[in-house]
């Protein structure tokens, strides 16, 4: 590796650390004034990178692979990639996978742009990101043409808002373990081998219990049914205690109603 790939290869790593501050940013501000999202994975693949992607981000069981570049330029770095270039060739003629890789991998890159801070004379740096979906960005940088494909950019805060907020964005569980078990096969792995190797971290929002606060704790997860199971579990958990507070909402209700007649019982006619 030269002094440049290097420079390079920390710029990247310094754009996802920037990413993954945003998305705890965000989970954060959701959440801080109760349990409104249970959990959510911001995590770098690390030795994954080369037949999957550098970071995965889910949420509300949505799952998204994201390439990072440290710019927009180096994205054309991708095309010297053998399993890119096969996965954009089977992406031509197979349209289940094609429709799989468009809502669920992403490539981001930063750029720098200058902004103004109060109490300071010069302007500042600043890296912005953007966000766009893999497969159309790396094929018109290859002069690819496939079929049946949209590009569409982001500005990685919009991206992360629209990301945890809805369940419009990325793929489902079951599609997205159809689309790593893609990845692998394509990378010459066995599917099963890699979701059984498949690992990371997941951010999850730990309610109140017993006198003790609430908090966010980061667990690790070890393979692909591992993640499977905490997020179930944590989406699960969720939903109890969403319907415990109905269910509490609705007694208080209940009271405030019997409270209501009680006093009409007693108030002097008029």
């Amino acid at each position: 590796m030269t002094s440049n790939d290097k420079f390079i290869r920390d710029m990247e790593q310094d754009i996802i650390q920037i990413f993954s501050g945003q998305v705890q940013s965000k989970f954060l501000e959701i959440n801080k004034n109760g349990d409104v999202l249970p959990y959510v994975v911001g995590t770098a693949l690390c030795g994954q990178d080369q037949a999957l992607a550098d970071y995965l981000i889910a949420a509300n069981s949505r799952f998204t692979l994201i390439e990072f570049k440290a710019n927009e330029n180096a994205l054309s770095s991708e095309g010297e990639k053998k399993l890119r270039v096969k996965l954009l060739d089977a992406c031509e003629t197979n349209s289940a996978l094609r429709a799989r890789s468009q809502a669920m991998h992403c490539a981001a890159w930063g750029e720098l742009t200058e902004i103004t801070i109060p109490g300071l004379v010069a302007p500042q740096s600043q890296v912005q990101i953007t966000v766009c979906r893999y497969i159309p960005q790396i094929a018109k940088i290859l002069n690819k043409e496939i079929p049946n494909i949209k590009c569409k950019e982001w500005q990685s805060e919009d991206f992360i808002s629209t990301f945890l907020e809805s369940m419009t964005n990325g793929g489902g569980l079951k599609r997205f373990k159809r689309y790593l078990q893609d990845l692998y096969e394509i990378a010459g792995t066995s599917g099963t081998e890699g979701l059984e190797n498949f690992q990371g971290s997941i951010c999850v929002w730990v309610p109140p219990t017993n006198g003790i606060s609430s908090k966010i704790q980061v667990l690790k997860f070890s393979s692909f049914e591992h993640l499977m199971k905490l997020t179930i579990h944590f989406d699960n958990e969720y939903l109890m205690r969403l319907e415990r507070n109905s269910k509490i909402k609705i007694e208080r209700k209940k009271e405030i109603e019997r409270e209501i007649g009680k006093s009409q019982d007693w108030s002097p006619s008029i």
